[in-house]
């Protein structure tokens, strides 16, 4: 997570509100049995930010329609001094903050269509045996946390998306005030960005029909794969047992490194179009594009094993 950013779009900004989210959150969150319990608890209590952001907005929508009321009456009593702009920047901004999840909505399905995410499904923890070698133990690591880290990536991506759509809503709202911190690139890439983050279930899963074609549209299940082709190099008759649930539970943590690459990878591409730090465009799409073939790890090794004819994967 290396990004070089401006300190204006710091990492911390993003996370921040998660952490808002945590402190308001009635439930002890950190009563936790296991990391995988953890992960759930965290992404149980980020389920309180969108509404304590759609507060927030409430209010500031308020204010910016008293603001822009004030605005139109001094361009009536001084139209040299022109306020029209302003006021109507400020009552568009200020209708949209009111109405932010409609608002969201709309942003959503005109950019993307009707697309669903996985930040609100039931979040559970995997279970655990009693380990009685190294490999059992990571075993029980990526099981344990495999399905929770998921969807507290999803949960992180809706809340960075909505307090992007909000973060651009208020810089509308500057058109005729501000210049520098009103312009379209900065109103539009936020609007766009926050769109994709709080659809990115959906958007991961047209990006893996895209990639990999015909009906891999969602994550693979790493338990359906196949394994390696161990005769080939142990001969018959070997126990391969053990290896090959920790050849899964490998698999597993490289589809968690592609989930964390593949929400990394827009926030690259929006500090890349932002003009923030050394980000770029091309950095970005290789973090979306492979963190999608991560997270289908076993259909890549799949496609390069019937590249080269090895015969490895079974």
């Amino acid at each position: 997570m290396g990004l070089k950013m401006d300190k204006k779009y710091s990492k911390g900004t993003y996370f921040f509100p998660f952490f808002v989210a945590l402190f308001f959150h009635p439930s002890s969150v950190w009563a936790q049995n296991t990391l995988g319990t953890l992960l759930c608890n965290a992404k149980d209590a980020g389920t309180s930010y969108p509404l304590i952001l759609n507060a927030i907005a409430y209010i500031a929508g308020a204010f910016l329609t008293v603001r822009a009321v004030l605005l139109f009456k001094r361009h009536a009593e001084n139209p040299n001094q022109s306020q029209i702009v302003a006021g109507v920047a400020h009552a568009v901004g200020a209708a949209f903050l009111l109405s932010l999840p409609l608002f969201a909505g709309v942003i959503q399905e005109s950019i993307l269509g009707s697309v669903t995410g996985t930040w609100d499904g039931a979040c559970t923890e995997g279970g655990v045996v009693s380990a009685s070698a190294l490999d059992v133990m990571m075993q029980n690591l990526v099981t344990n946390i495999h399905g929770p880290m998921f969807k507290l990536l999803s949960m992180l991506s809706v809340i960075i998306g909505l307090t992007f759509i909000v973060k651009g809503l208020f810089a509308g709202v500057k058109t005729g005030t501000d210049p520098r911190a009103s312009s379209p690139k900065t109103i539009i890439v936020n609007l766009v960005i926050g769109a994709v983050l709080i659809s990115i279930g959906g958007v991961l899963n047209d990006l893996l029909l895209t990639i990999f074609g015909g009906t891999t549209a969602s994550p693979s299940n790493m338990r359906n794969f196949s394994g390696i082709a161990w005769s080939t190099f142990v001969g018959s008759g070997v126990d391969t047992i053990a290896a090959d649930n920790t050849v899964k539970a490998i698999l597993a943590f490289i589809q968690i490194i592609g989930g964390i690459a593949f929400l990394r990878g827009w926030l690259i591409v929006k500090a890349a179009v932002e003009g923030g730090g050394q980000a770029t465009i091309p950095q970005g799409v290789t973090h979306i594009v492979g963190g999608a073939m991560a997270v289908n790890i076993d259909v890549m090794l799949k496609i390069i094993d019937n590249t080269f004819g090895t015969g490895i994967i079974n």
